[in-house]
């Protein structure tokens, strides 16, 4: 068993074939220890720039909740979506320890799609759901942004996992996700190896107002 769920968010086949994904999920997080140390990811922390107190946030696949905590703490209204409710227990354990309020909602995107916006701020890090992504552009509000990160196939020359299957291809993000949508502001579209030792692709866009 992994020690961090969320680095394998995506490689469910070898727990149990005939169990449902929030099943399957519910097993890693009550085998797992929450972080101590609240680490939001660094492509959340840059997109949080345009950020205001008040804004409607939502962190998608939360996991532990890091993104969505910290975006709390910055003054955020945070709703915070996992599939799996051992997940979010944490997720409002930890919510209650550092005193800031966060919604947690257990959420299938692969059964209910993009949640459903406006959002002022979107988050979506190491999940990918290829038709929920291509759909969530329309759940921004006006001048609001999405941040999203997720490993590439170059991620596989150093690490096994995840598998290709949950892997984005080279330059596919920022298409799948705008495309060629006239009211976006790329602020940041690229790939590289990040300083957490993934292949990530980051998509840092705003709606125009």
């Amino acid at each position: 068993m992994s020690p961090n769920p969320e680095a394998d968010r995506h490689n469910f086949g070898k727990i149990g074939a005939m169990k449902s994904d929030s099943e399957r999920w519910d097993d890693r997080y009550r085998q797992a220890s929450p972080p101590t140390v609240l680490t939001p990811h660094a492509v959340v922390v840059e997109a949080a720039e345009a950020m205001i107190a008040g804004n409607n946030a939502v962190d998608i696949a939360c996991g532990w909740g890091d993104s969505g905590l910290w975006l709390a703490s910055q003054g955020a209204v945070v709703t915070c979506l996992d599939v799996s409710a051992i997940a979010l227990e944490h997720v409002d354990r930890r919510a209650a320890e550092m005193d800031v309020p966060v919604t947690t909602r257990q959420y299938d995107t692969a059964r209910s799609g993009a949640p459903v916006g406006p959002w002022d701020f979107i988050a979506c890090v190491h999940y990918l759901d290829r038709d929920m992504l291509a759909t969530l552009w329309s759940e921004v509000g006006p001048g609001g942004t999405v941040a999203i990160a997720i490993a590439t196939t170059t991620n596989l020359e150093r690490h096994d996992r995840p598998s290709a299957r949950f892997l984005l291809e080279p330059g596919e993000l920022a298409d799948l996700v705008i495309g060629s949508a006239d009211d976006a502001i790329p602020v940041q579209s690229d790939e590289t190896w990040r300083n957490n030792g993934v292949h990530e692709a980051w998509l840092i866009a705003r709606r125009k107002p």
